[in-house]
Formats: structure tokens, C-alpha cells, sequence
């Protein structure tokens, strides 16, 4: 492989796709640089990456991840060449890019003209009408305040959805039935589109119910080559963000899927995109499509597409941006009939959520996890392992499952299986003294896209907002735990946390409510041993030197015990007493108290 453009890449994201990089990264022997806020100070994905450090150091959480300015100047200092954005937070920021291109360092992703026009999803909506691309109805730019919105809703007609330009992940869109509901929903948009992504411009669209969301994935080098990956199905959602994604998107006509792919190369095509990028679509019941949104960064559901093609679109991504053609052999796509589709494969989110609460995240520490695993299935982590401390602060994602095989009911029994894994506290109590509460999962949901195909080959599965409270859930598995637990509900996995208090932070084991007890017990007497004096004198010399050469056998020990980045975060923590050690050692020779062998 001929040598790349850039030897250190840092990526300015967090958890799951950080690690997904990394290891892209990894795979091409590029250095790797990781950054945190100070809530992810111990993070898992930040012991992954060869260097990691802190960022926006008197900052909110979001704001950490925000930081421009501090990313870009922490990027300078370490001698990065290269950034890659993820997903969800700066990934669609085009002032971002144009920041890294002013500081000589390469954006992987498409250029920052490009996200200004593809990132605003009106920019993106215009140009599609000019490739000829049908449309929702809707805004052609954005909303003034609350009056605009609501004289729009009433001449589009209900129902309607208002949408942050710059969102994205689900975040920033609020349906809207009535004309009552619509100043609201205009005001927690606008704040969430400010919080979420640094832009309050908001839009609205006449809403299509029950439709099918099909989303193309398409990789474009700088040569003006561009091919599509094939196409997911992603209208299982709730609150209008992904759960449930599957390839091949089965459920929609052929016809109807050629169109699509070939609409969305053109969209690609005319802004001379470069990079992986998705181009949504909704298809309503009458097999009508429509172009909503190009999301120009690399998508959470990417794995489904990897596991029929083949192909890495994060290595891709990064082949691309060091100036690689689709043809080279790290990529091996010379033309749009080199992509094959083997089998197909669907993916799970697994998340911390509590269904008895609306669904609303759960967080707490992680004292045993069980993953699965197996022929077929593929995990893809960030957020979980035992000790990990789940945050208030972020997305409640945990793992990513997802499952392949050759046909789409066996893949549907696979990751049932596979959605099995498990979360379990060592001392489960209840968060909201929720006592001896069911657990149900989501695996019914996925039952159902496994069931329709049997049942419905024109492809009735619409876009489906999955229950909002657990009493709508079918009891079709139930688990009880007993003695009140922290729960959490992952999408067809069951977990368990341990409290935390009302600030975000861990409750300590002592002041945690204690268990029932049958009768009164009496105190104990304090069986505490005794204390040993220290020693002094000659045997004090010879407690240190003993200390010194084991604390150095130690140490060194360590670099082949632990990960390369996990060594280095402990060296800068021993460096010190290692300093002590050695000059204990240096004073006992000169005393003569220790003599070199011979």
C-alpha cells in the first residue's frame, strides 16, 4: 500500500464509533489520538487509542464535543494530520471542516462546501429538486419564530413535523396533530437544535403516515467516481430515531429500489461528494419516494451494510481522504457491479432505557456483563464492560448488535439470540424504588419484521413508532428480578445498574437503603486487628529497598499485562513513585547497603 497523507488521525467523537475508528485506523497502522470531556474521564474508548486527552476542560458535556476552537488547538499541539468527526455531534458541521482546512489538517469526510450544502437539509432539499428528485412538501427555508410555524402548519394541512436543519440521529423533529401543539413543539426543537448540533434553524414538511424509510448508502472518491452500497430498511424507530435496521431493503418493490439507487448516485454526482454519505428516502403506501435528507458522515446503522458487501466504509473513508481511488485493492470497487449482496443482516441498538418510564435512559455502573457472540454475529461497543460507569450526560447506546445469515428469517432467529446478552448488577436496588418490577425487552418488535415478509411479500412493514410505555409491549418474555432493581432496557437485551443519585453521580453502597430484615440484630464488637507500628531503624532501610525493587518489577510488568493505551494512562500516574523508587534504590548503593551482583 502506497503511503498515506497522514500518519495520526484523532477522532473528535466519543464511545462506539470512536473505537470503530480506532480500529479502521489500526487496521491501516495509523497512530491514533483520543479526546474526552471531563465526564468521559474514564471512558472505555479512551484507553483504545494511543494517546488520549482531555478537552474542554471547564465546559458543559455537550460542549466538550462542541469545542471547535479546542479541538482544533488540541490537534495543533499533538501533531494530528487528520480528524475524523464520527457521527452526531461536529460530523455535519461545516464551519468544523473549513476550521481543519484553514490548519492544514484533512477532514475525513467531504469537503466543507459539500457539508454546507448536504448538512442543511434544505440546501440539500433544493438541490435534490434540481437533480430531479421528487420531494415533501414543505419549507424551502427556515422558520422565523413560533407565529411562521404555525401560519405554515395551517396552510400545508395536518399532520406536519418540524425538523432541525442541522439535525440528525432523530434529535430536533416534533410531530405536530393540531394547531395548539405547534408553538410548543416549535420551542423544544428550536432549544434541542441549539444544544444538540449549535444551530436553532428549524423546517417544517407535511408529515406521511406510515411510511417505509429506506436510506441508500453510497461511497464517492475524488476522482469522480461514485457507487451505492445497496440500501437499508430503517422504519423501525422510535421518537423518530433507528432501533431496528436491516439490508437488503426487502420490504420494498424492486422497481422502486433501483429508482432509489440510482437517484441518490445522482444527488451524489452533482455536488461532487466525496467520501461514504447516506441519501434518505420515505416511501408512502402508493410505492411514491421521496427525497427527505443526505446525511454526509459515516451512519450508526453502517455495519448492516458491511456485513452483505464486504466492504469497511470506515477504512473507506479514511482510503479516500488520503487521496486512494474506489479501484485500489484496500477498497476494490472498479466499478458499481463489483458490489455483491451475500445474505442478509440486521442490527440492534442496545441501549439503557427504561420502558416503565416512558423510556427514558437509565444510568448508573456496570458490575458484570455478559456478551454474545457466535457465527454470525457482531458486536460493536463503546459504552459497556464491567466497571464502566453509564452517563446521564450522552447518548444511551451501549453496543451494537448486529447478525447475518442467508435468509431473512434465519437472520431474525439469529439475532434474537444475539440480542440475549445481559447487564447484571452484583447488588441491584431500585433507582425510583421501582419494587420487584417485570422486565420486559423489545424482541417482539424485531418479531415483527421477522413475521411480515412470511405473511405480507408486497412489503406492508410501514415505519413503526415502537410503544411508548411498557403496558403496550406484548409480554411475550418476562423476566422477574425481585428486591427492586435500577433498570435498564436495551433493545432486546436485559440490564441492570446500580443506583445513582439525583445528580448523576454514583450513590455510595453505605447510603443506599438497606434490605429488610427479619428480626433486630445486636452490634457486633469491633474485631478490628491490631495496627503494626512501622517499622524503624535497619529494618525500616530494608522495608524500603524491598518496596523499591518490587514497585520497578512491578511497573515494568505492566507494559505486558495491559493494553498500549491503558499502559500509558498508568505510567503518567506512576511516573512519580517510580522516580521515588529509583531513588531509594540509587541511595541504598551508594550506602553500601546494597551491593551489585557479580
Amino acid at each position: 500500500m502506497a503511503e498515506c497523507k497522514f500518519n495520526k488521525v484523532l477522532v473528535a467523537n466519543r464511545g462506539e464509533i470512536a473505537i470503530r475508528v480506532f480500529r479502521a485506523c489500526y487496521d491501516l497502522g495509523l497512530l491514533t489520538v483520543a479526546m474526552y470531556s471531563n465526564e468521559d474521564t474514564y471512558a472505555l474508548f479512551r484507553t483504545k487509542a494511543d494517546e488520549a486527552y482531555l478537552v474542554g476542560e471547564k465546559k458543559s458535556p455537550l460542549g466538550a464535543y462542541l469545542d471547535i476552537p479546542g479541538i482544533i488547538g488540541l490537534a495543533k499541539r499533538r501533531g494530528v494530520t487528520a480528524i475524523h468527526p464520527g457521527y452526531g455531534f461536529l460530523s455535519e458541521n461545516a464551519d468544523f471542516a473549513r476550521a481543519c482546512e484553514d490548519n492544514g489538517i484533512l477532514f475525513v469526510g467531504p469537503s466543507s462546501d459539500v457539508l454546507a450544502k448536504m448538512g442543511d437539509k434544505l440546501s440539500a432539499k433544493e438541490i435534490a429538486v434540481q437533480c430531479g428528485v421528487p420531494i415533501i412538501p414543505g419549507c424551502t427555508e427556515p422558520l422565523r419564530d413560533a407565529d411562521d410555524a404555525l401560519e405554515k402548519a395551517v396552510s400545508f394541512g395536518f399532520p406536519v413535523i418540524l425538523k432541525a436543519a442541522a439535525g440528525g440521529g432523530g434529535r430536533g423533529m416534533r410531530r405536530c396533530d393540531r394547531p395548539e401543539e405547534v408553538k410548543t413543539a416549535y420551542e423544544l426543537v428550536h432549544s434541542e437544535a441549539e444544544k444538540s448540533f449549535g444551530c436553532g434553524d428549524i423546517f417544517m414538511e407535511k408529515y406521511l403516515v406510515e411510511p417505509k424509510h429506506i436510506e441508500v448508502q453510497i461511497l464517492a472518491d475524488q476522482y469522480g467516481n461514485v457507487y451505492h452500497l445497496g440500501e437499508r430498511d430503517c422504519s423501525l424507530q422510535r421518537r423518530y430515531q433507528k432501533v431496528v435496521e436491516f439490508a437488503p431493503a426487502w420490504s420494498v418493490p424492486e422497481e422502486t429500489v433501483e429508482a432509489l439507487r440510482r437517484d441518490a448516485v445522482k444527488i451524489a454526482k452533482s455536488v461532487h461528494y466525496v467520501s461514504a454519505g447516506t441519501v434518505e428516502f420515505l416511501v408512502d403506501k402508493s410505492g411514491n419516494y421521496y427525497f427527505i435528507e443526505m446525511n454526509p458522515r459515516i451512519q450508526v446503522e453502517h455495519t448492516v451494510t458491511e456485513m452483505v458487501t464486504g466492504v469497511d466504509i470506515v477504512r473507506a473513508q479514511l482510503l479516500i481522504a488520503a487521496g486512494y481511488p474506489l479501484s485500489c485493492p484496500e477498497i476494490g470497487l472498479t466499478k458499481q457491479e463489483d458490489v455483491h449482496f451475500d445474505g442478509y443482516a440486521i442490527q440492534c441498538r442496545v441501549t439503557t432505557e427504561d420502558p416503565s418510564n416512558n423510556f427514558a435512559p437509565d444510568n448508573g455502573k456496570v458490575t458484570a456483563y455478559h456478551s454474545p457472540g457466535g457465527f454470525g454475529v457482531r458486536l460493536d461497543g463503546g459504552n459497556v464492560g464491567v466497571g464502566t460507569v453509564i452517563s446521564p450526560y450522552y447518548d444511551s447506546l451501549l453496543v451494537k448488535v448486529t447478525s447475518w445469515d442467508r435468509s431473512f428469517p434465519a437472520v431474525c432467529r439469529r439475532a434474537f439470540r444475539g440480542s440475549l446478552a445481559a447487564i447484571d448488577a452484583v447488588r441491584p436496588q431500585p433507582i425510583a424504588q421501582r419494587q420487584g418490577q417485570n422486565i420486559q425487552d423489545q424482541q417482539p418488535h424485531l418479531q415483527k419484521a421477522g413475521n411480515t415478509q412470511q405473511s405480507a411479500g408486497e412489503g406492508a412493514f410501514q415505519r413503526h413508532r415502537l410503544a411508548a410505555n411498557a403496558e403496550d409491549l406484548p409480554q411475550l418474555r418476562q423476566q422477574r428480578m425481585g428486591d427492586g432493581l435500577g433498570l435498564a432496557i436495551a433493545n432486546g437485551c436485559l440490564c441492570r445498574v446500580l443506583p445513582v443519585k439525583g445528580d448523576g453521580q454514583l450513590q455510595p453502597l453505605d447510603q443506599q437503603a438497606p434490605p429488610q430484615r427479619a428480626e433486630k440484630r445486636e452490634p457486633q464488637p469491633d474485631k478490628r486487628p491490631e495496627i503494626l507500628e512501622p517499622p524503624t531503624g535497619p529494618m525500616r532501610r530494608c522495608h524500603s529497598r524491598l518496596f523499591a525493587r518490587l514497585f520497578l518489577l512491578g511497573s515494568a510488568a505492566l507494559r505486558f499485562l495491559l493494553p498500549p493505551g491503558l499502559f500509558r494512562l498508568c505510567r503518567q500516574d506512576l511516573q512519580p513513585h517510580r522516580a521515588q523508587a529509583q531513588g531509594d534504590l540509587r541511595a541504598a548503593f551508594v550506602k553500601g547497603d546494597i551491593r551489585p551482583h557479580r
